[in-house]
């Protein structure tokens, strides 16, 4: 029913017998796909794929995030925590390469994730820092986000650095989420669908 439907049909007699004319949608189920080689990409996956081949060295669609850190950092626990959200989270560790099929995705295994540390001297500033910090991907990479550890004026920051192929702002939002739960030492529900799914 949409709203102006309602307004027109004023009485609980006209709603009912607008409501019983109405067909039934019926809308598609995502399933699992059985494990494969590779997965088709899903469409933005294919236009920002062939944008990548035309500007190589653009951080266009590179997602640049740097967050300060107040109080002491366990180094080692922040990358357990990227390396489980990694191995939670598929598209964390995917790769995309063109084949004879068009533009597929690749699930790869849990990569060796890495925490740079910035050495302050270096960088006159944190702007300085960040931006040398975000640079183009490499769309075959195992993972396409990268994060450094840059102090500064003894403050502490996080730069994150992820491509738009693997995320945008609501799955951000999901994948922030998660950290913080994996972080804190939550439990997390198991994962029923993945992106490969929604694309397939």
């Amino acid at each position: 029913l949409k709203l102006g439907d309602i307004f027109k049909n004023t009485s609980i007699k006209k709603i009912a017998g607008l409501v019983s004319s109405l067909k039934t949608i019926h809308e598609n189920v995502i399933v699992p796909v059985e494990k494969r080689d590779y997965y088709i990409a899903s469409p933005a996956q294919k236009r920002m794929y062939y944008q990548h081949l035309l500007h190589k060295e653009s951080t266009a669609f590179n997602i640049s995030i740097p967050i300060e850190i107040k109080g002491k950092i366990d180094i080692d626990k922040l990358k357990h925590s990227f390396r489980k959200l990694i191995e939670r989270h598929e598209i964390l560790r995917t790769s995309f390469m063109l084949t004879d099929n068009g533009v597929v995705q690749v699930i790869n295994c849990v990569p060796d994730f890495e925490i740079k540390e910035l050495e302050s001297d270096k960088y006159p500033s944190l702007k300085h820092a960040f931006e040398e910090f975000v640079r183009p991907f490499d769309l075959s990479m195992k993972s396409l986000m990268r994060c450094a550890l840059f102090r500064f004026e003894e403050n502490n920051f996080l730069f994150i650095d992820i491509h738009h192929m693997v995320a945008d702002g609501v799955s951000l939002d999901i994948l922030i989420r998660d950290f913080n739960k994996i972080y804190r030492g939550e439990a997390l529900k198991p994962m029923e669908i993945r992106y490969v799914d929604y694309a397939h």
